[in-house]
């Protein structure tokens, strides 16, 4: 059963309820009034955790939609050296993107051109992860004693 049927089923309950509760104050039952009343507070608060169930199946589609357009993606991903490279159904590539963050979060993330004062770290970076990518070059930093 879809969760919008669930949350109608429970509010049309909630509603019959209210009905018998209108019943009963006509007689001076008051433990009719009491099964009443608790029977209300328990459809509320299943309401509340359908709502929850539904906030929870909508975040689950969103997981599931990321996973199969990872999936989709990976054949399109080559890696080069420790960077990889994406190739779109044209064959036009591009890139470079960060190794770990394909590889841990599926995120296709493009790597910065690192500053010649830095490549001694690696020719590119990610700003996300904040890794080094490629491979260091020596000589022309100035400031970190010529490597």
């Amino acid at each position: 059963m879809p969760v919008v049927e669930f949350l109608q089923g429970i509010q049309a309950t909630i509603e019959t309820l209210k009905a018998a509760r209108a019943i009963a104050d006509k007689f001076d039952d008051a433990s009719l009034k009491l099964v009443l009343a608790d029977s209300m507070s328990q459809m509320a608060d299943l309401k509340l955790a359908a709502v929850d169930l539904k906030e929870e199946v909508a975040r689950l589609k969103e997981e599931l939609n990321d996973i199969k357009r990872v999936k989709a993606e990976s054949g399109n991903m080559a890696l080069e050296g420790d960077m990889y490279f994406f190739t779109d159904s044209d064959g036009k590539k591009s890139g470079p993107y960060c190794m770990p963050c394909w590889e841990n979060k599926g995120k296709r993330l493009s790597l910065k051109p690192e500053q010649s004062d830095f490549r001694i770290f690696g020719t590119h970076h990610c700003l996300t992860c904040n890794g080094h990518f490629g491979p260091p070059s020596r000589g022309g930093g100035r400031g970190l004693g010529g490597y």
